[in-house]
């Protein structure tokens, strides 16, 4: 599902359900467009595709850990610390943050999808910079969800939002050559974000953006000099992928409890 409003993006989500849930799910996504903050959409678009299940690729859901923050600031202090223990140059993670915190495409509007950062230069090498990269196909089997939904509640932090990014950040995790992953919400009231790589796994941030700010987004950070670019946007988009166990939930920490519990291998 896609809505959108004077032909900008509004909101976009997608299940991956039976043939005999079908009709329910469409109404759900329906729902969803027409119930978002921003306001209603004056186009909402539905397309609806086959799957063959030896397809789909099964997948392990992210371990969850959320380090306790006072306020963006010290969010985005932590998160940049994250990122470069996990290879990300300075460079590249303050580009990055600019980008998102000031309108992605040359319109400095919101992004429909993600950017794809090179780690060392900060260069973006997604062909196109009005549209990015939309990471599709990917969804949670529904005994997943459910086991999912019960861990968030015993950690106090189960809503939507994070149910579906740890399904979208497990995906471009898992997709070869991500190194790592940033997030936060275009939602203006919305203001917990995340750093998502197969080393620390899905790692929230109750603050990542000033609250009000329209703008968000997401960046997935590669080695340009390595990456395959077609094979590497053909997963994102093409490959279907189903989360059918979950991870640990770790309960909040602050971030030097966080470095002594984390195992930190070189980068």
């Amino acid at each position: 599902m896609r809505a959108s409003r004077n032909n900008e993006h509004i909101s976009g989500a997608e299940r991956i359900a039976s043939a005999s849930d079908m009709h329910k799910t469409v109404s759900e996504l329906i729902n969803r467009a027409l119930s978002h903050e921003i306001g209603e959409p004056d186009e909402i678009n539905i397309s609806v595709e086959s799957l063959k299940q030896e397809k789909i690729k099964k997948l392990k859901a992210l371990n969850i850990a959320t380090i306790s923050v006072a306020d963006y600031k010290q969010g985005r202090l932590c998160a940049s610390k994250l990122l470069e223990l996990i290879g990300i140059s300075k460079k590249a993670i303050k580009m990055a943050v600019d980008y998102m915190e000031n309108g992605a495409p040359p319109d400095k509007k919101n992004m429909r999808g993600a950017m794809i950062i090179d780690c060392k230069t900060g260069k973006r090498i997604e062909p196109d910079r009005y549209r990015g990269i939309r990471a599709s196909r990917m969804d949670i089997a529904k005994e997943a969800e459910a086991k999912l939904t019960s861990t968030l509640k015993k950690a106090k932090i189960n809503n939507p939002y994070i149910r579906e990014a740890i399904v979208l950040a497990t995906k471009v995790a898992n997709a070869p050559d991500t190194i790592a992953e940033i997030c936060w919400s275009d939602d203006p009231s919305y203001q917990a974000g995340y750093i998502a790589s197969k080393r620390f796994g899905y790692v929230r941030f109750p603050y990542l953006k000033e609250k009000g700010s329209p703008f968000g987004g997401r960046a997935f950070f590669v080695d340009a000099k390595k990456i395959d670019l077609k094979k590497y946007i053909n997963f994102l988009e093409q490959q279907a992928i189903l989360i059918t166990r979950i991870g640990r939930c770790k309960p909040p920490v602050n971030w030097n409890t966080f470095l002594n519990e984390a195992v930190i291998p070189a980068p």
